[in-house]
């Protein structure tokens, strides 16, 4: 398990857990784990990875605004 800083809602404080690495029902990465003090189910959103193709098309889509309506176009 690995260290992950997070919110926990019911302290209402940051505070770092110990997690493992999940993936959510819509491909995310997730880091999930309990508070140390209250032992309430923390999450924590993690980013995409760097070898991932989906983020390596949305980078380049990005770069070249191929993704912007043509001006003029209704």
């Amino acid at each position: 398990m690995a260290n992950y800083e997070g919110y926990c809602v019911k302290c209402r404080e940051k505070r770092e857990f110990d997690g493992q690495e999940v993936e959510l029902a819509n491909g995310r990465r997730a880091a999930q784990g309990l508070c140390p003090t209250c032992g309430t189910k923390m999450n924590r959103i993690l980013g995409k990875k760097k070898d991932c193709p989906a983020a390596a098309s949305l980078a380049q889509v990005s770069r070249t605004g191929a993704w912007r309506a043509p001006v003029g176009a209704a």
